[in-house]
């Protein structure tokens, strides 16, 4: 079994991103949400 403790992705579409991730791995979850800015671009 893999676990990931913590991964940063950076996606254009996030509902397509979390989709994806979901199907692929259905036990994948977000742990936390919020809002930020990254080097400029808005986290949401």
């Amino acid at each position: 079994m893999v676990r990931f403790g913590h991964v940063n992705i950076f996606v254009k579409d996030l509902t397509k991103a979390l989709a994806f991730y979901q199907a692929a791995m259905p036990h994948w979850s977000v742990l936390r949400k919020g809002a930020g800015d990254w080097y400029g671009s808005p986290r949401i």
